[in-house]
């Protein structure tokens, strides 16, 4: 089916006629679009987008397509549907930058949305991380991203780069320039096409050496690899992530500190067991993400990183000082057991910090648990009414932990701003706080409690914004949901050894997914008055062929009378949905 020209002028101009100036461009335009209508719409879409037409922006426009033609006859991207390349084509400048450097992460993997927004900052991409999750939804929406998890908000957490794309932008990235990737042995790059390189290893005879970097090297990716080239080398380096690479040590760190461009340093790799003293050089550092690695306490030298925004580092003791971190938006993860006081006390000057994460490890001090209860108190306290805190975890099995949650911190009544709250990992509640009057954005929950009684389930019932509840309850679950509750939910996970959910006519109005974990009993009574249910999961913990047999009939029964709800029953533990740093597909 082509379009023709009335039907490209009625789109853009209300009217059968062109403007006689801009007759020619048009003819040059439609041309390019090979008669396509899908194409022809979209750019009609993009050239209402411009406002005031010049004959300087049609032309502009022509150029753009210029680059859509030349690559969409490219043997490489022959395969690729024309209206892919074309939401790539007319992105701003700006954001097709931040599209060619997913190129750079390994093809099918999924990437946590801090590692993203972290490389797009180092690399001057994006000024701030709230323009960087800007930057991830526009791409998401012009499907050049996937979302893979998403929070309750419906903001992604980890994403994925289709097949597809990554090899689109991968070859426009290579023809650029923009980006070298190489996945198995070569001798030899062109060093002078190595500003940004990444080394993904396909095999085991994949060696990164000196031979594959350059000194102009500003941003460099290192995936499964063996060896290390020469870090030193690269003086102007801002980005540096390493992805298990086993032969990356402690001794590579030491090499890093003469980095002092560095602005993101990212390791996902075991092998790394502390952070060097000299640390400090790195005075430019905006971002630290540490993962599945056995630091377990942070330098005194952190202290002088005031540029840092986002520090990621799993369970590790803090030094005192940290209140010179007055940027810090995202702190994880906060082990207030094992820091040294002065830096529980420190913790509640932090006001700019908006997502927290803590624990309490096993602290040698016990003697000295109650000051740390009152200070660590104290400090939560000033993050909620005097910061910018919206996300909160709590997390850890120590009694102190659990005597928290029982003091007065839920009570405060100007927490207006959180908007998820998550006490996990066998840090059990006693009850869950009367949030209704305060918790007003409050979307997702996640808690832990021994027992969860009527009350409770009332409590959660009324928070008016709340999509997203996890509930991990220790004792044997009985709920029965009524009508005008839980009015915005989307997602529930209930995990216990026994099961009996109970629902009334006009529950649960929006929820769309239903999470099931059990060892032991599953009872659904009346599952069918959910109306807008869609999906059931249930999984089933480490129990005999009868149980399970007995658990999948119940949830069969349950369906029965459903319409349009697909059951998924699987005898494995289902995984939390946070991920790795990269996730293999």
């Amino acid at each position: 089916m082509m379009m023709n020209l009335e039907n490209c002028f009625s789109n853009i101009y209300g009217t059968d006629n062109c403007p006689l100036q801009f007759e020619r461009n048009m003819g040059i335009i439609l041309k390019k679009c090979g008669g396509t209508p899908l194409l022809i719409l979209k750019m009609a879409g993009h050239i209402l987008g411009r406002g005031p037409m010049r004959i300087d922006a049609w032309e502009e426009i022509s150029s753009e397509l210029n680059c859509f033609r030349e690559c969409s006859q490219s043997e490489s991207l022959h395969s690729l549907h024309q209206n892919m390349f074309l939401s790539y084509t007319l992105l701003p400048r700006q954001l097709k930058d931040c599209a060619l450097f997913l190129a750079g992460f390994p093809r099918g993997s999924i990437v946590d949305i801090d590692v993203v927004i972290s490389s797009w900052i180092a690399e001057d991409l994006v000024a701030s991380r709230s323009s960087g999750a800007a930057n991830v939804d526009e791409l998401i929406n012009q499907h050049l991203l996937e979302p893979v998890q998403t929070a309750a908000d419906g903001k992604a957490e980890s994403v994925r780069v289709s097949s597809l794309v990554h090899d689109m932008l991968a070859k426009i990235s290579y023809d650029k320039g923009f980006y070298t990737a190489a996945s198995r042995p070569v001798s030899r790059l062109d060093k002078t096409r190595l500003n940004r390189l990444s080394l993904v290893s396909e095999n085991a005879g994949f060696i990164a050496d000196n031979n594959l970097i350059s000194h102009h090297t500003r941003a460099m990716i290192l995936y499964s690899c063996r060896g290390v080239p020469s870090l030193s080398t690269c003086k102007f380096l801002r980005l540096l992530l390493v992805h298990r690479c086993i032969d990356f040590s402690n001794a590579n760190l030491k090499s890093i500190v003469q980095l002092v461009y560095l602005k993101a340093l990212i390791l996902n790799t075991p092998s790394v067991t502390q952070l060097p003293r000299q640390f400090h050089k790195l005075q430019m550092l905006e971002s630290l993400i540490i993962q599945d690695s056995s630091v377990t306490k942070l330098p005194n030298s952190i202290i002088n990183f005031e540029m840092l925004t986002c520090l990621k580092v799993g369970e590790v003791a803090f030094p005192s000082g940290i209140a010179r971190l007055q940027k810090l938006e995202k702190l994880e993860i906060f082990d207030v057991g094992s820091s040294v006081e002065n830096a529980v006390k420190e913790l509640g000057s932090l006001y700019n910090l908006r997502v927290f994460s803590c624990c309490w490890g096993l602290s040698t001090i016990k003697q000295k648990d109650d000051v740390r209860i009152f200070w660590f108190e104290t400090s939560l306290g000033e993050l909620v009414t005097k910061g910018k805190l919206e996300e909160l975890t709590l997390s850890g099995g120590n009694e102190s932990m659990v005597r928290i949650l029982a003091l007065r911190f839920f009570r405060f009544d100007t927490m207006v701003k959180l908007r998820k709250l998550c006490v996990e990992n066998q840090c059990f509640m006693i009850r869950v706080p009367p949030f209704t009057s305060y918790y007003l954005r409050l979307a997702h929950v996640s808690v832990s409690m021994k027992v969860i009684e009527a009350e409770d389930v009332t409590a959660l019932g009324k928070l008016p914004s709340l999509a997203l509840l996890k509930l991990w309850i220790e004792s044997p679950v009985s709920i029965e949901f009524g009508k005008d509750s839980f009015l915005q939910l989307h997602r529930f996970f209930v995990f216990s050894d026994a099961l009996e959910l109970g629902f009334k006519e006009g529950c649960l109005s929006k929820l769309e997914k239903l999470h099931l974990k059990t060892s032991s009993e599953v009872q659904v009574l009346d599952l069918d008055k959910v109306s807008s249910l869609n999906a059931l999961f249930v999984s089933i913990v480490g129990s005999c062929a009868t149980i399970a047999s007995a658990i999948a009939t119940a949830v069969n029964k349950a369906t029965a009378k459903c319409k349009g709800v697909r059951v998924i029953i699987m005898t494995e533990t289902i995984r939390d949905e946070a991920g790795p740093l990269f996730g293999e597909v």
